[in-house]
Order: structure tokens, then sequence, then C-alpha cells
């Protein structure tokens, strides 16, 4: 069954059922102020004989005005109230509809509606990260410690001795080549294996718990790795004609 099916049921069920206790209460409530008049109103027309004209005629009048009402209170009440429950409902059903048509052009990630996009200039134009540092970096490391042909080889076909050798040549080209151009520090300025507390607050992107974590801090642990932060960042510029064409290294052809 669609949403808006679903919807005009539950809404039309809803409203007969609040304007059902609503025209109920207001019925009885009719009912007991009658029978209270009629109560009121009997001894006195028992006598209205010895009362002024305009008084007899008055009490005659409120009588005759109770015993009429009575035959129609039950269709005008309940009439009234089905008239009023329509109109309810149309009014929900017509919100209503216009809400789940919104609901369903909204995007499937999160359920939030779109922002309209506004058009930016200057300082507050956003652009999808270039990736020109990063192919960058990977040209040093590979230019200085051959690290993309270490990470393509296949090592199982040489002996433990031969990637030992040939990770100790990779080791240092890339160290080099990482110490001139990116200036690291660790996270915490701790021996690894020692004991550590965390205070509250920490910054959770810097430091990551694992094991038994539970409560609230102060954390007692170990310092398994003291995490590694980037402090400068130092890349020689390119060309602009160089973002066009991703080439790590150039082949090598002797002649």
């Amino acid at each position: 069954m669609k949403r808006e099916n679903v919807f005009s049921l539950w809404t039309l069920i809803a409203c007969l059922i609040i304007i059902g206790a609503l025209v109920t209460t207001f019925y009885f409530a009719a009912l007991y102020a009658f029978q209270g008049i009629s109560q009121y109103l009997a001894p006195l027309s028992a006598e209205a004989q010895k009362l002024p004209k305009e008084a007899s005629d008055l009490i005659a009048g409120l009588d005759t005005f109770i015993r009429q009402t009575r035959h129609f209170l039950i269709p005008s009440v309940f009439g009234l109230g089905a008239i009023a429950a329509l109109i309810l409902w149309s009014l929900i059903q017509f919100s209503g509809r216009r809400a789940i048509k919104q609901a369903s052009v909204l995007p499937a990630t999160g359920g939030k509606k779109e922002e309209p996009k506004k058009k930016q200039t200057g300082a507050e134009t956003f652009s999808p990260p270039s990736p020109s540092p990063a192919i960058q970096m990977l040209s040093i490391l590979q230019r200085q410690g051959r690290f993309i042909d270490f990470l393509q080889e296949d090592l199982g076909m040489y002996s433990d001795e031969q990637v030992g050798a040939a990770v100790r040549n990779v080791h240092q080209g890339c160290k080099e080549a990482l110490s001139q151009h990116v200036e690291l520090k660790p996270v915490l300025e701790h021996e690894e294996g020692a004991q550590i507390t965390i205070q509250p607050g920490f910054d959770l992107h810097s430091i990551r718990l694992s094991g038994n974590v539970a409560g609230d801090p102060p954390f007692k642990g170990v310092l398994r790795h003291h995490g590694w932060r980037v402090v400068r960042v130092d890349l020689p510029r390119q060309v602009r004609d160089q973002e066009k064409d991703w080439v790590l290294m150039p082949a090598e052809v002797e002649v």
C-alpha cells in the first residue's frame, strides 16, 4: 500500500475518534442540561395559570423548545460532528500529502533536504581537492627510494636475505626523501610501552583508545604507538601542465 493511502486511512480514523469523542461529550452535556431545565420548569408549568400571561407564555415556549430539540438532538449533533471530522480530515490530507511528496524527493543520504546551491566567488568557492600533492610525494619517493618499484615487485620469488637487502635501500632512500619535504613529530612525547594517563577532553582525532574502554576519563593505559603528526610540508612547485599528466617517474630507455 502506498504511503499516501496509509496516511489517508490513519488520519481518517484519528479524525473520527477525536471528533466522535468531542461530539459524544457535547451530546450528553446538552442532554443533562435539558433534563435539568425540564425539571426546573415542571413545577412552574403546573402553576402557570397563577402566573402572569407573559411568564406563562415564556415557560410554555421553553418547554416546547426543549421537547422539540430533544427529537433533533442526535441527528443534529452527530451530523455536525461528521461534517467537522471530514473538514479536519481534508485539511490534514492537504498538508500531509504535500509533506509526503517533499519527503519523497529528498536525497537518499541522511534524509536531509538538499540546500540550494549558491553561487560563490573568491574565497567562498569550493572545489574538489587536488591530487597533485599526493602524486608529487609518490614521485619523490619513487625517484629517491624506488618506493613504487618495491611495492609492485613480487617478493615471493626472492629469499629473505635478498628482500632484506632491498628493503634497506628502499628504507634509506624514502627516509631521506621524507625528511627533505615533510617534517614529522610524535603525537605523544613518551616512549612506547610507557604507562600514561589520558586526561578528560583529549582529542579523539589524535588519540585512539583500544582494549577495555569503559566509563569516563581519565584513562590509564600502555602507549602502544606514539603516533605521528605532520608539522611542515615543503613540496617543490609544479608547472601547471604537469597536473594534467600524472607521471610518477618517466620511463628510462637506454640507447
